[in-house]
């Protein structure tokens, strides 16, 4: 059976990883004994606790009420020891992994026939134009090869699904966009630790071929 402390410890700790789930920046949940300043400073590095939750833990057997200072926490690159060195750190550690997220596949991937798959820019436009061409000469079905396996699709309805995937491309580069451009104005070392540079994207489409 936990004990009181157990539980009360438990109870924080879910309470903090729901916190957690909703960091985008890789941060580490750490708890101090005593109040944390927003940066501290070592050499060409800055700690920065952000997220402040005080627990108290009641009085044990043995022990006594003390209360506990909860942050998330990251080490940043600075130039000089202060706060402005930190935040165009952050800025540029920031922009980086927004692009990394633009190019991976949580952005760049559809499903066709239940394949999980993606088409370059070079390549939709490429299928876009071949496919065209088959029109032109009275075909009424084409084929997509992704992976060794192909699928054979009507003319039309592969022509309106690379329209799709066009216009799809195009709102993730928009929203990729924005989020550079709102990072660079944010001004506070919070607002840049807590920023979500995965919301906004559009759904990512399913096709299926029944």
């Amino acid at each position: 059976m936990l004990t009181l402390r157990q539980i009360l410890t438990l109870e924080v700790s879910l309470s903090l990883l729901s916190n957690y789930n909703r960091m985008i920046m890789k941060t580490e949940r750490n708890e101090f004994d005593v109040r944390m300043p927003l940066v501290s400073y070592s050499g060409k590095k800055a700690l920065v606790c952000v997220n402040e939750e005080t627990v108290t833990y009641p009085a044990m057997e043995g022990t006594v009420e003390r209360t506990a200072y909860i942050y998330d926490t990251l080490w940043a690159d600075c130039d000089t020891n202060d706060e402005e060195s930190v935040r165009k750190s952050l800025v540029r550690e920031l922009e980086k992994s927004i692009k990394e997220y633009d190019v991976s596949d949580h952005v760049n991937e559809f499903t066709l026939a239940g394949k999980k798959m993606w088409l370059s820019k070079e390549m939709r436009v490429g299928l876009m134009n071949s496919i065209n061409i088959e029109k032109s000469t009275k075909k009424t079905d084409t084929v997509l090869w992704f992976e060794g396996i192909n699928y054979t699709i009507p003319i039309d309805v592969a022509l309106q699904m690379l329209a799709q995937l066009e216009l799809y491309a195009l709102s993730c580069y928009n929203v990729t966009q924005q989020h550079l451009s709102e990072v660079s104005g944010l001004s506070t070392l919070e607002e840049l630790i807590n920023y979500d540079y995965t919301r906004g994207y559009p759904s990512k489409l399913v096709f299926n071929l029944d």
